[in-house]
């Protein structure tokens, strides 16, 4: 199988993704939780590469059973500043002995070509983490439901 969203997006369907970024592309971690937890209906999660070295690698570093359930993604640039990519390879090299660790990394010269081309993959990823549970990604009910009741109630004004 050549189709590399596809592939990760199989690995992920009994996980739920947990993203690390890198602070340039921090807008796609969050649109690809909402992706996820949207349009497959499964929960999803991202952080920021700082976060991680700072406090959350605490919980990386126990034994827990409850580390099972997720799968970590890191999204990083090919033109990482070296100090963040010697910090985010220390960090990979510390969670990695007890976990896998999915990695992208971007593609191109500029950085609006580096953004486009994770935000390719990652919408490639949750595309195929709904169909894989058989979920129609244009179709949310549940949004449209409670956007219904919120606009009958006068709540938000959404059509």
């Amino acid at each position: 199988e050549k189709n590399i969203a596809k592939k990760i997006a199989v690995s992920l369907s009994k996980k739920i993704p947990l993203l690390y970024i890198e602070p340039p592309f921090g807008s796609l971690g969050s649109r690809f939780a909402k992706m996820v937890n949207e349009n497959a209906g499964q929960l999803s999660f991202y952080n920021h590469f700082p976060e991680l070295r700072h406090n959350e690698i605490m919980g990386w570093g126990k034994k827990s059973p409850l580390k099972s359930n997720f799968s970590l993604i890191f999204l990083r640039d090919n033109k990482d500043f070296s100090q963040m990519e010697e910090e985010i390879n220390e960090i990979q090299n510390a969670i990695c002995s007890n976990f896998k660790i999915i990695e992208l990394r971007a593609i191109g010269e500029s950085k609006l070509a580096r953004f486009f081309s994770l935000q390719y993959m990652t919408d490639m990823i949750a595309y195929y983490m709904a169909i894989l549970v058989a979920k129609d990604p244009s179709i949310t009910p549940a949004l449209k439901d409670l956007k219904k009741k919120l606009r009958e109630r006068s709540v938000i004004p959404y059509s």
